[in-house]
């Protein structure tokens, strides 16, 4: 069965998507040789909870953070702790928020170019 959504459920699902799409920019541009992605995770937390919206990751089924996060080609399911080194080739990050009726979810991806 297709549950069809109301005009003010579309606007909260169009205004939990904006806030996270606003988010996505910053932790790109935070994508460092040397960067915590714990850092990565505190900068998307403080977005998140600027924007009016709750990490829509962060305690679920116990999930300790915010963020979740891949280096090189794992898969993106783990907690940010370490940090991206000279060694690594690509970051990739999830973000989810939770608002007043809606969740969004987004995720992205930072490569270093070949020297």
């Amino acid at each position: 069965m297709i549950n069809l959504k109301t005009a003010h459920e579309i606007d909260l699902m169009a205004r939990a998507g904006s806030l996270l799409a606003s988010v996505l920019p910053p932790l790109k541009e935070a994508c460092e040789p040397g960067v915590k992605t714990i850092e990565l995770d505190r900068i998307a937390d403080r977005l998140i909870r600027a924007g009016g919206a709750t990490p829509g990751f962060l305690g679920y089924h116990g999930f300790p953070r915010s963020i979740c996060v891949s280096i090189n080609d794992e898969a993106v399911q783990r907690s940010p702790t370490e940090t991206w080194s000279a060694s690594t080739s690509a970051l990739s990050w999830r973000v989810s928020g939770r608002t007043s009726g809606s969740r969004s979810a987004s995720a992205r991806s930072a490569r270093r170019a070949s020297a």
